[in-house]
Formats: C-alpha cells, sequence, structure tokens
C-alpha cells in the first residue's frame, strides 16, 4: 500500500501568518506604552504576546513555504510534522490509539502513545511543557491540528485506522 502523505494546507498558513503577524504589532505596540498606563501586568502580557505570535509566526512562514509534507502515514508509521509540537516519527507499536477531537472550536487528531515519556524526553523544556499541558487538557499527548492540514482529519484517521489494522495482521519478528 502506498503512503499516504498529507500537505500543510498553504491558504491556512497564510492565514496563520497574517493573524500571527497582526497580534505581533499589536503586542509590540502595547510595549511602546508607558508603564503607568499598562501596568506591569500589561506590559508582561504584551512581552509573552511578542514571544508567542513572533514565533507562531516564524512557523506559518516557513510552513508557506516549505514542501515538507505535514503527515506521512505508512506501514511503519506516521511522521508527524504538522504543528510547533509535532512528534515526529511514530512507530504502529507506539501508538494504542488514535482519536479525533475539538479544542476551542478547532479539530484535532489525537494519539495516545504507549511511551509518552520517551517522546518527551526529545524534546526542548518548553515545548515538553506545552505538550503535557495539551495532554492533561483533550488526553492526547500528539495533536495534530486541522487548520494545518490540507485533508480533513477525518479522513485522515481513516487511512490511521486502515494501516493500523494492517500492522495488527503482520506477525512480530
Amino acid at each position: 500500500m502506498a503512503p499516504t502523505i498529507i500537505y500543510p494546507s498553504r491558504s491556512r498558513a497564510f492565514l496563520n501568518l497574517l493573524g500571527s503577524l497582526t497580534l505581533l504589532a499589536a503586542g509590540s505596540l502595547m510595549l511602546l506604552l508607558p508603564l503607568k498606563e499598562i501596568g506591569i501586568t500589561g506590559k508582561v502580557i504584551a512581552l509573552l504576546g511578542v514571544a508567542f505570535f513572533g514565533k507562531t509566526g516564524l512557523f506559518a512562514l516557513t510552513r508557506l513555504f516549505s514542501n515538507k509534507p505535514a503527515v506521512i502515514i505508512d506501514s511503519v508509521g506516521i511522521t508527524d510534522n504538522a504543528s510547533a509540537l509535532a512528534a515526529g516519527f511514530i512507530p504502529w507499536s507506539d501508538i494504542v490509539s488514535a482519536g479525533i477531537f475539538t479544542f476551542q472550536k478547532q479539530k484535532f487528531l489525537g494519539l495516545s502513545l504507549r511511551n509518552p515519556e520517551e517522546y518527551l524526553a526529545k524534546v526542548s523544556a518548553f515545548k515538553r511543557i506545552l505538550m503535557k499541558t495539551n495532554s492533561s487538557w483533550v488526553g492526547y499527548l500528539v495533536t495534530i491540528p486541522q487548520v494545518t492540514l490540507s485533508m480533513p482529519v477525518e479522513e485522515l484517521i481513516a487511512h490511521v485506522h486502515q494501516y493500523q489494522q494492517m500492522d495488527r495482521q503482520i506477525p512480530n519478528a
């Protein structure tokens, strides 16, 4: 069976870039306001916003011009490159379950892993915190957002289930 390769949605990457640039500009303007006008809390929020939306803007920009697939599903597993919290390659033997969920009006494909600590150990401390937070909120360590894909998550999960069925039919060596 041929691998299923899903590329990022360029139109959504462009919209994410525009949104990030808008919020980056708003945060930057807030930083220029006098401290007495917005307070220390406002300055901290503005600084965090500039950092966060600067990173999301860079990610959207790289996605816009990248030919790298967002997700690859094949006989050996799933390669997740769909978001800034991408897990990379995950063999079928590490995937316990897959499901679709909605969080803040956005659809995601979620993957439960047999050994989540192994995957968390591979990422930076910041990414580890975000992945653990996601996991506590939605129940999945690996989350693949619909908004970054050119294929609906319902179609994506059908491919995942098809490959999982094939994997279970192959005897372990």
